[in-house]
């Protein structure tokens, strides 16, 4: 290993960065099941470099099925245990400070700060700016776990208790900190904690999500299937954008998780009367972009209750007794682009609209 500090990349080592990352990202987001050998010795060699015993190791097809195990293995101790801090032993939290830290510290002292700004790209998904698809699949996981404990649980902290242990999981298609280790010892030529960083590899390349605990560790398997959009978000059209060989599957369009209602049809077949029993924004605000202005006014009858200077504001849903919704519109006269914000209040002008919408209480729904 060189003790001189690496202050500029060469031009070689700059055209290296898309292929560590090309690398890992086809690592992380690989379809192919888990070798379960492999992933148990990877997480036997975990365990042990952190100073635990090798704790019972269990395997699950999904992450659903992962919370489902632990739900049936839940006792009352636990629970106490874990609302009294006394369960700390996380392999998650040990691995970033024991690993990530151990093998982060000697690469910075290796590399000047100024270097990373020619592969802050990696850096950026490495610290969870770069998730592809987690969000959705936690938010509907924690969906089905709510709904499961709330009909069933016996403890009144379970859910807290599961989606403690889902945050805290292991995640490996989001440590692309892998890509930049990779990358930046290539180029340091820093060899010190060559067995430390074999570990973390073998961890992201054997393995789908791990919970973990001092006495259990489950281990899941891959999706079978994963779709995504150009910008890396869950996407299907009338199929699973992410499932498990088990069944567990998301319906996701550009990242927003659809209801079963709407995520077996094609968008050509959505309908504008769901807008008016659809309750989750974000999912309105895709009804409202997807079905567009001239379908929702036609199918539901839109009514214009004002308009100036270019904005018409109009209200949908006054003849079905139910809650009305209120939209701005804005027609740009040079391009005839249509602009359509949602107002989640009810507002009786177009001036009044545009200065709640300018002030930044509400955003954008949708343009087209």
């Amino acid at each position: 290993m060189s003790n001189k500090k690496i202050e500029k990349l060469t031009p070689e080592q700059e055209a290296l960065i898309s292929v560590y990352k090309s690398k890992w990202e086809n690592i992380r987001l690989s379809t192919q099941r888990i070798d379960r050998k492999k992933a148990e010795s990877a997480v036997k060699d975990a365990y042990a470099m952190v100073g635990l015993p090798i704790p019972q190791i269990t395997f699950c097809d999904s992450p659903d099925a992962a919370c489902n195990w632990l739900s049936n293995h839940l006792s009352f101790q636990k629970i106490k245990n874990w609302e009294n801090n006394q369960d700390t032993s996380s392999l998650n939290n040990l691995l970033f400070y024991h690993i990530v830290e151990k093998l982060q510290n000697p690469l910075f002292e290796q590399i000047d700060s100024k270097v990373y700004e020619q592969f802050g790209d990696i850096i950026y998904c490495a610290q969870g700016g770069g998730e592809p698809f987690n969000s959705q699949l936690y938010k509907h996981l924690l969906n089905k776990i709510e709904s499961r404990v709330s009909e069933n649980s016996q403890f009144p902290e379970e859910y807290r208790y599961l989606e403690s242990q889902i945050n805290d999981s292991f995640q490996p298609e989001n440590h692309l900190w892998a890509a930049m280790f990779d990358f930046g010892f290539s180029v340091s030529g820093h060899s010190n904690f060559k067995k430390d960083w074999k570990i973390f590899q073998s961890l992201v390349q054997e393995c789908g999500w791990i919970i973990e605990d001092s006495d259990f560790c489950v281990i899941c398997d891959r999706p079978t299937k994963l779709l995504l959009d150009n910008q890396q978000r869950l996407h299907a059209e009338a199929e699973p954008a992410i499932e498990y060989a088990d069944g567990f599957s998301v319906y996701a369009y550009h990242g927003v998780r659809l209801p079963e209602k709407y995520s077996k049809l094609p968008p050509t077949e959505w309908e504008a009367k769901w807008l008016l029993e659809e309750d989750d924004l974000e999912v309105r605000e895709l009804l409202i972009e997807i079905i567009g202005y001239e379908g929702i006014k036609k199918e539901l009858q839109a009514v214009e209750l004002d308009s100036s200077q270019g904005y018409t504001l109009l209200a949908i849903g006054i003849k079905n007794n139910v809650e009305p919704i209120y939209l701005l519109k804005m027609t740009d006269n040079n391009t005839r682009k249509i602009d359509i914000k949602r107002l989640s209040v009810n507002v009786k002008s177009v001036q009044e609209a545009i200065f709640l919408t300018k002030s930044s209480i509400f955003r954008a729904v949708a343009k087209f």
